[in-house]
């Protein structure tokens, strides 16, 4: 038991702070729309550079916090958080999701946590 809760913990970790990276951003961002006369032609690119930096991050904690197996560990982040952005698109506009954006964005998310995975090992040590 002790065993599988030290083997997860740093996946639960790494998701957590990507998640909270992209809520808080996302957030700071509406209220920066909101009081400034910013166009709004703004809010896709940043959202994205927001997502993407909340998965470097993530993989990156969760390498650094994990044990052995590092690597996988940040993708298993990846993977948590894609699959926390998937759902909350699809609770939010279904039809914004499509087949091929989702393999991409998957792609990209997977491939990002891993970065700052290989990043973190590297800082870990």
């Amino acid at each position: 038991m002790g065993e599988e809760k030290t083997k997860t913990r740093p996946i639960f970790w790494g998701t957590c702070i990507a998640v909270g990276i992209g809520l808080v951003g996302v957030l700071l961002m509406a209220i920066t729309f909101y009081l400034t006369p910013l166009s709004d032609t703004y809010c896709k690119p940043l959202a994205t550079a927001l997502y993407i930096i909340g998965a470097f991050v993530g993989g990156f904690t969760g390498a650094k916090k994990a044990e052995e197996k590092r690597l996988l560990c940040g993708i298993e982040v990846g993977l948590c958080y894609l699959c926390f952005a998937a759902f909350l698109s699809l609770l939010v506009a279904p039809a914004a999701l499509s087949p091929v954006k989702a393999c991409l964005k998957a792609i990209y998310t997977l491939l990002i946590s891993a970065s700052g995975a290989v990043v973190g090992i590297v800082f870990g040590e």
